[in-house]
Formats: structure tokens, C-alpha cells, sequence
């Protein structure tokens, strides 16, 4: 049974970011003239109207190679889209991901932001620096300081804004898609 398109393309693409963070992290053990001891711990940042499903077949990859990669899923987003209310925004996910680092104490970690989750690992490593060992943006918002998404997508302001007129008023409406998109 031949495989769909889409499902490939997704393998591929898993796989591709999968071995663009060995070489990262690879790269910069070598630029600090350390040798590439235990592979480091990779905390995910998913991207908006997504979950951290998204990166598990990134995750079962990198896993296999000796990596330990957490994946905290962002308040109101994905499995927890039943959180979802007004006055949940980037500082909460900046928290969510923050309080996982925290608790579950992670320390020399390479932090991996993905679209939107550019923007929340940029408030992370601003707060807790001391943890983070590397920042690795994937198709991501890099934002400066003080700048917001609005700042930064210019050109996607006003559709987000109508499509929030569409939604129940505060909150774009989820745009779905299928597990195992990254």
C-alpha cells in the first residue's frame, strides 16, 4: 500500500528537523571547543492553533539518537483549547513553558521555537537565560524587544483581526490540522 503524499511529506520533513537540531546543537558543542558529550535536552515550542503533538514524530527521532525532548503544550492550544478565554495571551505561554523548564528542572537546554512559538521562547530565554543553552528558531517569529506579533506581521494584522470578528469575538477561530504536522 503506497503511502500518501502528504504523510511522506510530513516524514520527510520531521526527519529534516530532526537531524538540522543534531547539527546544531553538534555545531555549537564544536564552536566551544567541547566535545559533544550526552546529547542535550530539547524543549519544543509549538507554533499557534497547534499542539505539541505536532513535534512528536521530531520527538520519537531525536529520542532515538539519546536526546531528552519535552514538548509543553501552550494554555488554551491544542489539548488544552478547552482553557482557551480572553485573557490568555503570549505571557501565559510564556509561563506554561517557563513553569515545564522550572519543575521538571532543566538546565544547559536548547530551546526550539516554532512560528509563534518563536515569540514564546523569546520571553523564555529573556526569563530564565540561566537554563537555556541555545535558542534555535524553525519558520519562526523573532521578535525584538518590545515588539509584538502585530509589530512583527504587519501584513497579517488584519486578517487576524477580522478572523477574530468571525470567531466569538476575542480569539481567532482554530485553524485544524492533522497530529504529526512537523
Amino acid at each position: 500500500m503506497k503511502a500518501p503524499v502528504a504523510v511522506v511529506r510530513r516524514a520527510i520533513l520531521s526527519l529534516c528537523l530532526s537531524l538540522s537540531l543534531m547539527a546544531a546543537v553538534a555545531a555549537q558543542a564544536q564552536n566551544k571547543g567541547a566535545p559533544l558529550g550526552h546529547p542535550p535536552t530539547i524543549v519544543l515550542v509549538h507554533g499557534a492553533w497547534g499542539g505539541s503533538w505536532a513535534f512528536r514524530r521530531v520527538d520519537e527521532l531525536l529520542t532515538t539518537h539519546g536526546f531528552k525532548i519535552y514538548r509543553p503544550q501552550l494554555t488554551g492550544e491544542g489539548e488544552r483549547v478547552h482553557l482557551a478565554r480572553p485573557d490568555i495571551g503570549l505571557e501565559t505561554h510564556i509561563q506554561d513553558v517557563v513553569n515545564t523548564i522550572l519543575y521538571e528542572d532543566l538546565h544547559d537546554i536548547v530551546l526550539v521555537g516554532h512560528s509563534y512559538g518563536g515569540m514564546v521562547a523569546t520571553g523564555v530565554a529573556d526569563r530564565a537565560r540561566d537554563r537555556v543553552a541555545q535558542l534555535i528558531y524553525v519558520d519562526a517569529f523573532v521578535p525584538e524587544d518590545g515588539q509584538s506579533l502585530f509589530d512583527i506581521n504587519e501584513p497579517g494584522r488584519q486578517p487576524m483581526l477580522d478572523g477574530a470578528k468571525k470567531g466569538d469575538g476575542w480569539r481567532i477561530p482554530p485553524m485544524t490540522s492533522p497530529p504529526d504536522t512537523a
